[in-house]
């Protein structure tokens, strides 16, 4: 019993494969065009961080003069949720969920004299 041979078949075939090869293609090309696309799309972010580099700097002075202010700031969002935040010599971060995340740019504004 002889097993079937797929590209003995095609050669055998050329116009069928043909045939098959242009119809897959125009289908593709077909249905990339009906693709939408958002420049922007939405997203939600739950949660963000933002680091700060302030080489020379003590932690507690990280934390006054700048993670305590941004932490401010980021209480009178709507969304807000909690802030979580660490400072070490010369850098510091926070951690910011909000809830049911946002699909809005969060505007980050210097603090006041800046």
């Amino acid at each position: 019993m002889k097993s079937f041979n797929l590209s003995e078949w095609a050669l055998n075939h050329r116009a069928i494969v043909l045939f098959l090869i242009l119809a897959i293609a125009i289908a593709g090309v077909s249905s990339v065009s009906r693709l939408g696309q958002l420049e922007d799309p939405n997203f939600s972010v739950p949660s963000m961080t933002a680091m700060v580099l302030w080489p020379g700097a003590t932690s507690r002075q990280i934390q006054d003069e700048v993670l305590n202010r941004m932490e401010k700031k980021f209480e009178q969002l709507d969304h807000y949720d909690k802030v979580v935040t660490y400072a070490r010599q010369g850098y510091g971060g926070m951690t910011i969920t909000v809830r049911d995340g946002t699909a809005k740019p969060m505007p980050i504004e210097p603090p006041d004299g800046e």
